[in-house]
C-alpha cells in the first residue's frame, strides 16, 4: 500500500550559471505544467525531501543537508552547556560521544564528500564542542566566562582588556585521541567499503567497485565521471581515498612462501596474516583509525595544516 499524502518527486538538474540555462538543453524542462499522478491524485513536485534522515536536493550539492545538521549541532551544544555542570569530568567523553558524534556522523559517507569550504561550518561547530568539554581555558560557552565575583579581582584586572582568543583544539583533540570531522568521512567511508568488499553485500554496490586486475592488489578502479559533481558520489571519491591507504592498512604477504614456476615468482595472497580482505573487520577498523590519528598529530603542535586532513578534496 502507497501512502499518496507523503509522495513527492524531484527533476535533478545540474546547477549551472544564468548563462548556461539558457544554452543547456539538460537545465530545460520539457514541460513546465507537467504533473504526475497516481490514481487520480496529484504527486506534489518538491526541490528537497527527507529521506532516511538524510535531506536530499534536487542539485545533489547537499546544502540542505549541511544546513540542517548545522542547526541540529547548535542544538545539540546548548544541550551539553546545560548537562555538563551535573556531569563529572570522567563522563565528558561520553557525552560527546553520545550526544553530539552520532547527529555529526550520521549519513556521512553520503554528504561528506563535499568540498571543505561546505565543512568548515560544521568544523567549526565541533571545535566549539570540544572546547565546552574538555578545553583548559574558558571561552564564551562557559558561563564562567561571564560570572565572576568582582570584589575578588584587582584594579588591573578590572581596566586590563579581556582576551576573546579561542583555545586551539589541535591539542585537545590529540590529547583525547578524537578524530576530526574530514577524518571521520574517511574513517566512516573506508570502513563501509570494505564491508561490501569483505562481505560482497549489498550486491547492487559491490558491483559498482571494481578491484584492479593486478595481481596480489587491492585497489580500485577509478569510476569515470564528467563533471564535478558526480566525483562527491559514494562510488569515486571513496575509491580514491582507497587506493591511497589501503597498502598502509594490510600486511605484506609473505615472499618465502612464493611458488616458482618456469622462473617465476607467484606470490599467493593471504599468506601473511591480515595481508588481504580476510582480515577482521575490528582489526580494519583499528588500523584505519590508528592511521587517520597519526596523521592528525603530524606537523605543527597546534595549527591545522593539510597533512593533518585525509581528504582529497581541495
Amino acid at each position: 500500500h502507497i501512502n499518496l499524502s507523503k509522495c513527492a518527486y524531484m527533476y535533478f538538474r545540474p546547477n549551472l550559471n544564468h548563462q548556461e540555462r539558457l544554452s543547456c538543453a539538460r537545465c530545460s524542462e520539457y514541460n513546465h505544467d507537467l504533473t504526475l499522478a497516481l490514481h487520480d491524485q496529484k504527486i506534489k513536485k518538491v526541490d528537497k525531501i527527507r529521506f532516511l534522515g538524510v535531506i536530499i536536493d534536487d542539485k545533489l550539492n547537499w546544502d540542505s543537508q549541511i544546513e540542517h545538521l548545522e542547526n541540529k549541532l547548535l542544538s545539540t551544544i546548548v544541550l551539553v552547556k546545560r548537562v555538563k555542570k551535573f556531569i563529572p569530568p570522567s563522563h565528558y567523553n561520553k557525552i560527546y560521544q553520545s550526544l553530539f558524534l552520532p547527529h555529526l556522523t550520521y549519513g556521512i559517507s553520503c554528504w561528506g564528500g563535499v568540498y571543505q569550504s561546505k565543512l568548515q561550518k560544521l568544523f567549526n561547530l565541533q571545535k566549539r564542542c570540544i572546547r565546552i568539554l574538555f578545553g583548559e581555558s574558558y571561552s564564551f560557552d562557559h558561563p564562567e566566562y561571564y560570572t565572576s565575583c568582582a570584589r575578588t579581582k584587582s584594579y588591573d584586572e578590572h581596566t586590563s582588556l579581556k582576551s576573546h582568543d579561542l583555545e586551539h583544539t589541535k591539542p585537545i583533540f590529540n590529547k583525547h585521541k578524537l578524530l576530526i570531522l574530514q577524518n571521520l568521512y574517511t574513517l566512516r567511508t573506508l570502513m563501509e567499503v570494505f564491508k561490501v568488499l569483505k562481505f560482497q553485500s549489498p550486491s547492487p554496490i559491490y558491483e559498482n567497485f571494481k578491484l584492479c586486475n593486478r595481481f596480489n592488489s587491492f585497489k580500485l578502479l577509478a569510476p569515470k565521471h564528467k563533471l564535478d559533481i558526480s566525483r562527491n558520489n559514494f562510488f569515486v571519491n571513496p575509491t580514491m581515498l582507497w587506493n591511497i591507504y589501503i597498502k598502509k592498512l594490510l600486511e605484506a604477504p609473505d615472499l618465502t612462501k612464493c611458488v616458482r614456476s618456469n622462473h617465476l615468482m607467484t606470490i599467493i595472497p593471504g599468506s601473511t596474516a591480515n595481508s588481504d580482505l580476510s582480515i577482521p573487520v575490528g582489526t580494519f577498523r583499528n588500523r584505519l583509525e590508528h592511521l587517520l590519528l597519526e596523521m592528525q598529530t603530524s606537523g605543527h603542535d597546534i595549527e591545522w595544516a593539510k597533512e593533518n586532513i585525509s581528504s582529497i578534496q581541495p
